[in-house]
This record gives structure tokens, sequence and C-alpha cells, in this order.
């Protein structure tokens, strides 16, 4: 397992756990451009929720439809989980 994945897994475990609700984050998030394209985006919460274990509002990117579910189909792989992880780095650094 490569030290990307390793980290996704463990946070996505720690924020599954420590879920924060933040509408104002949210909205600050749907007002920036997608981050891979520029067109108008959507919040994507870069971990799944399962059952009761909710994600918090913080580890969201804001994408396009297209791009949403494209990281929704894909999730799984190493690849799209370490990219999900830089774009949320560069997220938070433009919505906080």
């Amino acid at each position: 397992m490569d030290n990307a994945t390793l980290m996704f897994k463990r946070l996505r475990n720690y924020t599954a756990t420590k879920p924060k609700r933040d509408p104002e984050y949210l909205k600050r998030i749907r007002m920036l451009p997608c981050c891979i394209c520029g067109k108008d985006s959507e919040p994507h919460h870069i971990f799944q929720s399962y059952g009761p274990l909710k994600t918090g509002d913080h580890y969201t990117i804001p994408v396009c439809r297209e791009h949403h579910e494209h990281f929704q189909r894909n999730s799984h792989l190493a690849e799209v989980q370490a990219q999900m992880m830089e774009l949320l780095i560069k997220t938070l650094e433009k919505a906080i």
C-alpha cells in the first residue's frame, strides 16, 4: 500500500468519527469554480459516508457535475485518492 493510499484511509477513518457540519463553508465551496476545469461547481466530500458515519464538511472540493461523478466512480483507485488529497489542500487554502 503506497503512502497516499494509507494517508487517505487514515484520514477517512478520522473524519468519519468526528463529523462537523458547516453550511457557511459549503456556501464558500459552491462559489469556487471546479478545481479541475473551471466550470460551475458543487461540493464533493472526498470521503464516502457510510450509514451513520458521516464526513465533515471541511473535507470537500469544488467540482463540476462531470468530475463529481468521475470521483465517485473511481474513489477506490490510489491515484484518484492522491489527486483528491492534493485538491483538498489547494481548496482549503482558498476557502478558509
